[in-house]
């Protein structure tokens, strides 16, 4: 017993923990993270994956492909809709030809109308000319039956040209009626077709923003599933610069003044640290997720979450990497 009871020699740490450099501060755990956010992309159309064009680490532009789905059905939609839409214009085009004939037929219908009103006014004055002389004994009745035929038979002339022109308008509207048919399937053809381009066009998955690709869980030849998957297909973000979520305990939520300084320290080496810039809180109170399991530490703890810039472009953090935070605060009362 007395052999057992001695001193143990105290072994110092090998980096120092951290420490708060104000006199009076909030501390808090923070969570390194895109300015954007991260940003789960996924894919509208589910398939099999036939090519991947980017890789984690890679800094891309917004609108720059990341993967593509097998796209052959939606390209065999394309065609057919082409050969839709080509079908409906020349039909259209072929319509417009007849209307126009039928509207120089319908032209020259209204030319022999007026030749045939020309006409009767003729016919019709010769008639009162002759009955007039045959009732003074001036023209023989021979005369005065002609020109009574030559009036109604240019009644007729007329009535005919006239229906004639009526069903060259009537017919003029049918095809006018068919035109506007046609060009409803033309609309629709065009849809179709712009349909079918979407397809093909979403069949291969694009950037949604410019920045860099944090982690791609597709791989060459697996299925794709359409929607929001568990596991997001691809993981993106701005990291420049990059953001510090600091949870604050609601205990000392109060005591937050925006603008006020801050600093994170890296976790594992304290020494290395930069300082951040204030930029917005999240109003909403959230459960808190990541505990410490102290003692004081309640399961049913809620925090405040605040985001900083890092002010250092060279801070060693990668996102997702928990960083020790300190703000600047007024002494607790």
């Amino acid at each position: 017993i007395a052999s057992a009871d001695r001193a143990r020699p105290l072994i110092a740490p090998a980096l120092p923990p951290p420490s708060n450099p104000f006199v009076s501060a909030i501390a808090g755990s923070g969570l390194v993270e895109p300015s954007s956010e991260i940003v789960a992309v996924a894919t509208e159309l589910g398939g099999v994956v036939v090519a991947i064009h980017a890789k984690e680490g890679d800094a891309l532009p917004q609108g720059a492909p990341l993967f593509e789905i097998d796209a052959r059905v939606h390209r065999a939609n394309l065609m057919q809709a082409e050969a839709r839409e080509a079908n409906a214009t020349a039909a259209l085009a072929r319509l417009d030809r007849q209307i126009a004939q039928q509207r120089a037929a319908s032209a020259q219908v209204a030319t022999g109308v007026a030749s045939a009103a020309a006409e009767r006014e003729r016919a019709e004055a010769d008639r009162a000319r002759f009955q007039e002389l045959a009732r003074n004994d001036s023209a023989s009745r021979q005369r005065l039956d002609g020109a009574l035929a030559d009036s109604r038979r240019a009644d007729a002339s007329l009535q005919g040209a006239r229906a004639g022109a009526e069903a060259a308008r009537r017919q003029v509207e049918v095809l006018e009626a068919q035109r506007a048919e046609l060009e409803a399937a033309r609309l629709e053809a065009a849809a179709s077709l712009a349909r079918a381009r979407v397809d093909v066009e979403r069949a291969t998955v694009r950037a949604p923003l410019a920045g860099r690709v944090l982690q791609m869980n597709v791989r060459l030849g697996e299925f794709a599933v359409a929607g929001a998957p568990a596991t997001p297909l691809v993981l993106m973000g701005n990291v420049s610069p990059l953001h510090v979520r600091v949870d604050i305990d609601e205990v000392d939520a109060q005591r937050l003044r925006p603008g006020a300084k801050a600093l994170a320290r890296l976790r594992g080496d304290s020494r290395v640290a930069s300082d951040l810039a204030f930029v917005r809180v999240e109003p909403y109170v959230v459960p808190k997720r990541s505990l410490t399991g102290g003692t004081s530490e309640r399961v049913d703890t809620r925090v405040l979450q605040a985001i900083y810039a890092v002010a250092d472009p060279a801070f060693p953090a990668f996102v997702g990497q928990q960083v020790d935070v300190f703000v600047e605060a007024a002494p607790r009362r």
